[in-house]
Parts: structure tokens; C-alpha cells; sequence
């Protein structure tokens, strides 16, 4: 039987954050409509990067909000530490909050 990769709903603390925690950060960030840009920024993405990513997606929201977090993954640079730090930073400290609930793995 093929292996069936179960959507892990943790993120690891210490270590880089990669594509395979796209899903559980999309549904942590879910709430975050219309200042998903703004957490871009925050996330350190430049501007001509996300008004590029908001073109593409033909204003999607779920679309843009995908495709940049998945852009932050895929920088190497990204990390729970500083997710949380972008949610604080964009007066989101419900969602920041629900991040730190997340239990951490080991990688």
C-alpha cells in the first residue's frame, strides 16, 4: 500500500521551517484576510515580490496567502520564532498565540 504522509500538525522550534509546514501555517493563518501583505513584509518579503505574488493569484486571497508563505518557506530562512514575531508585529497576537499552542517536533 502506497504511504500516506499525514499532515503533521507541528512545527519544529529551533530548526528551519520548509514547504511541508505550508499547510499547518495556512490553517494557523487563516484568519489573516487582508493584511496578509503586511505579514509578508513583517516575514521580510520585499514588496515588488508580494504585489507580484497578489497580481498572479488575480486577487485570490487564499491564493496570494499560499503562495507567499510558501515563498517564505522556501527563503531557508524561515522559522516559528520569527512567524510569531511577524503576527505580533501586525497586532496579531491571537494568531501568534495559536502558533505557540502548535506542539513542537524533532527533527
Amino acid at each position: 500500500a502506497p504511504s500516506v504522509i499525514p499532515i503533521d500538525n507541528s512545527l519544529p522550534a529551533g530548526s528551519v521551517l520548509n514547504e511541508s509546514h505550508a499547510p499547518v501555517i495556512l490553517k494557523a493563518i487563516n484568519s489573516i484576510v487582508n493584511e496578509w501583505e503586511t505579514l509578508g513584509l513583517y516575514l521580510g518579503i520585499e514588496n515588488k515580490e508580494l504585489k507580484l505574488i497578489h497580481s498572479k493569484s488575480f486577487y485570490q486571497i487564499d491564493v496570494s496567502r499560499k503562495d507567499m508563505i510558501v515563498h517564505w518557506l522556501k527563503t531557508g530562512t524561515a522559522t516559528r520564532k520569527k512567524l510569531i514575531k511577524a503576527l505580533q508585529e501586525l497586532g496579531r497576537n491571537d494568531v501568534a498565540a495559536e502558533i505557540k499552542r502548535l506542539p513542537t517536533c524533532k527533527q
